[in-house]
């Protein structure tokens, strides 16, 4: 069990250096990863999985006496993250189909990367889980959010 420990600690220790350079090289030989592509969701599944292991019940029972931090999670999803792309768009002078396409991805909410980030950087992992799972559930039924993408999105789309 020390030598699982002690691979980890180094994976974890350098994980965005192993991303970095496997990027690179799938830049140069895209044929290296596609391999892995019918078992993304299967490796996406295994590694949220192995975050949740780290949490206890009493972490949730936080969740219920701490909703400041969902509430502000979820405002930051479907506010802020849309305003910063318009703004982005509005600074670079994007328009069109690729300012619409920023600001689509302005308004989706984070997923298995804002998780994995989190762990890895040591935050707490337990406030990833709800800000990323409750917006996706919201966002079909959230008219504020359809508010803020929806003008820009048809301003630049003419």
């Amino acid at each position: 069990m020390e030598k699982v420990k002690a691979f980890a600690d180094w994976l974890t220790k350098w994980f965005t250096v192993i991303v970095i350079v496997w990027a690179v090289f799938n830049y140069f030989v895209p044929q290296a990863s596609l391999w892995g592509k019918a078992y993304t969701g299967y490796m996406l599944g295994i590694v949220l999985f192995g975050m949740g292991l780290t949490l206890s019940l009493d972490d949730f029972k936080r969740i219920l006496t701490q909703p400041l931090m969902v509430i502000v999670g979820t405002i930051a999803h479907f506010v802020i993250m849309p305003l910063i792309a318009v703004l982005l768009c509005w600074i670079f002078r994007l328009d069109g189909a690729l300012a619409v396409g920023v600001i689509l991805v302005g308004c989706c909410p984070s997923g298995t990367s804002s998780n994995v980030m989190s762990y890895l950087s040591r935050g707490d992992v337990l406030w990833t889980f709800p800000s990323a799972s409750s917006p996706p559930v919201r966002s079909v039924h959230d008219p504020a959010a359809h508010a803020v993408a929806g003008f820009p999105v048809r301003h630049c789309a003419g």
